[in-house]
């Protein structure tokens, strides 16, 4: 027996993955990294046009080079929903950051899923801080959420 740790644990870094009513047919659909200090971001993005809510706020915040957190939601892409969806992608990630207790900037949101609906933000402001309180060193439910 060695004291090898499982390849998914990386120090230094916390991930959790809750149900949040997201996903029409329930299930695991919001998983957030969250980094202890300060990490180096950087991001590639898409060249079309049309471009999703999360994707635009994302490309915004990466350009200052650091990031705390990463929110994802799976089930709903939050795609082709102008303003609401960034009102949404804003709200989600500022109740988050504050249940981190991290600047909203540093909280770098990802949608998945459905095209067209706008995200349903209240569900994730309402599960922030059990979200938050659920991270820990192990992926999986993380992985599981995505």
């Amino acid at each position: 027996m060695t004291d090898q740790k499982p390849p998914y644990l990386v120090p230094g870094f916390r991930f959790a993955g809750i149900s949040a009513g997201i996903k029409k047919r329930g299930g695991p659909d919001l998983a957030l990294i969250a980094c202890d200090g300060d990490a180096v971001a950087a991001g590639v993005f898409t060249q079309n046009i049309v471009r999703a809510a999360p994707v635009e706020v994302a490309h915004q915040r990466v350009q200052a080079g650091v990031a705390r957190a990463i929110l994802v939601n799976s089930g709903n892409a939050n795609a082709c929903t102008g303003e609401p969806g960034t009102r949404a992608t804003l709200e989600s990630s500022a109740a988050v950051a504050e249940a981190l207790g991290v600047a909203p900037e540093l909280v770098l949101p990802c949608s998945t899923g459905v095209i067209g609906p706008v995200l349903p933000a209240e569900h994730i402001v309402s599960h922030a801080a059990p979200l938050v309180a659920e991270l820990n060193p192990d992926a999986a439910a993380f992985a599981n959420a995505i």
